[in-house]
């Protein structure tokens, strides 16, 4: 005996660049699931959402780059997922040297986390 099974997926993305160095983008999807098993029936609706800006000379400094970008998602289920994230990033590059940090805070089942990640890598 089979199911049946129905994917429904809507996206939208945009970029725009505001200046030689600098842009903003977006993205937003929506998407529904729809299962019929006979008696186990079920359907799920969820979002997604990013916004991204990058600055590729951050205070007018060479190869000092910035990123930013927030997160969102949202199912309709009782065990569906919230989450939402917020990122930056900030990279230097002299000569060899690649200098990253990275800061990140997370909401997940209603906790928060902090990420902080620097990094230092020398290419050869």
């Amino acid at each position: 005996q089979g199911g049946d099974e129905q994917l429904f997926n809507l996206q939208a993305n945009q970029a725009w660049h505001l200046s030689r160095r600098s842009s903003v983008s977006g993205n937003i999807t929506l998407q529904r699931v729809t299962q019929d098993f006979g008696v186990d029936d079920s359907s799920v609706t969820s979002a997604t959402s990013r916004i991204s800006y990058q600055n590729k000379a951050i205070f007018n400094i060479p190869r000092l780059s910035f990123g930013t970008s927030i997160y969102a998602a949202h199912a309709d289920q009782s065990q569906g997922e919230e989450r939402y994230e917020w990122d930056n990033r900030l990279d230097y590059l002299i000569g060899r040297l690649v200098a990253n940090l990275t800061y990140r805070t997370v909401r997940y089942d209603q906790l928060d986390y902090h990420l902080i990640f620097l990094q230092a890598q020398r290419q050869f």
